[in-house]
């Protein structure tokens, strides 16, 4: 699976549009709860369909390259813009930039830190330790134990996140490695192609248990190792493959967007934040619901695409040749 698949490029290109929009305070408590059981962990188990063999020095330098970079100039960017509006208001330049690398540190919230700062930037740490831990996993550990060890450690990690969060989002990634071992497996054993044969009623009933499980058990928070102890997982699972299978079979098409994830991401961030640093009133607009998202997701959804199109257009974040 070396190769571009339309169908999958679809899927990260829609993932980010409901990114996008599980961040709009509109978006309503049960799109919310379907959009937050899988959206995430599907961009983990679609990098998991394209693990392959390497060593463990060459994956931290490629993972480094690929999501510890992007992330480190995404935040210097947003630190110039904190900055720039802190001036602005004659406030703490020393005090900001203190609590903008310490958030930049702990990948997230911390104490003391600024808020709205990092925001879904946490997923590219966490994919970076995911995936080089994985890779250390996958050269040295055979299946079955192999699924063990990547089971230990996902329990390991978000049961140690509750007594002693971990910075740079050691602990999000090592649970979240479990999607890229699903991800290895479906790509082992062509999981894709048979569901995508699989009787339309089965998968109807897996819908009706997706919906159930997220009604019962709710949505999951990766970056705050919030899995429900695991029981979360299968709903997400089921959403991803339900999700993938209906842009196969209407053959979409994911195009720039979905090519190019790793921009809208982090052009996301840079667009959140701004709103976020000029107090625009976002969460407090005064029409009818559906008229406040459509307004809220459009200047979330404009600012992505205007930010994500600059960084892109200037290759920043592409190997130097």
């Amino acid at each position: 699976m070396g190769k571009r698949i339309s169908h999958i490029d679809a899927a990260k290109g829609l993932a980010m549009i409901l990114v996008v929009i599980g961040h709009c305070h509109w978006k309503g408590h049960v799109a919310g709860s379907l959009i937050y059981s899988f959206h995430m962990p599907l961009f983990f188990i679609i990098s998991g369909l394209f693990v392959r063999e390497m060593g463990v020095r060459q994956s931290i330098l490629r993972n480094v390259v690929s999501y510890v970079r992007p992330y480190l100039i995404t935040c210097g960017i947003l630190l110039v813009i904190s900055l720039v509006t802190t001036a602005l208001k004659d406030a703490d330049l020393l005090d900001d930039a203190w609590r903008c690398l310490k958030t930049a540190f702990w990948g997230g919230k911390c104490e003391g830190g600024k808020g709205h700062f990092v925001g879904p930037l946490w997923f590219l740490l966490a994919l970076f330790w995911a995936s080089v831990c994985y890779t250390m996993v996958r050269k040295y550990v055979e299946e079955p134990y192999r699924g063990m060890v990547v089971v230990a450690l996902f329990f390991l990690a978000i049961l140690s996140y509750q007594t002693c969060p971990l910075p740079l989002c050691l602990q999000s990634g090592l649970a979240a490695m479990v999607f890229l071992w699903i991800g290895d497996l479906f790509t082992k054993y062509d999981v894709l192609r048979i569901f995508g044969q699989m009787n339309v009623a089965y998968k109807i009933i897996l819908l009706l248990l997706w919906l159930l499980c997220v009604h019962f058990t709710g949505a999951m928070d990766l970056a705050k190792c919030n899995y429900g102890y695991g029981m979360r997982i299968p709903a997400s699972v089921i959403a991803s493959l339900l999700f993938i299978d209906v842009l196969r079979m209407i053959h979409a098409k994911g195009g720039w967007m979905g090519r190019s994830t790793l921009y809208l991401l982090c052009g996301h961030q840079i667009g959140y934040f701004v709103i976020c640093q000029l107090h625009l009133g976002l969460r407090n607009l005064p029409y009818a619901p559906w008229q406040n998202f459509v307004l809220e997701f459009g200047a979330f959804m404009s600012t992505t695409l205007v930010a994500a199109y600059v960084l892109w257009s200037t290759a920043l974040f592409e190997k130097k040749k």
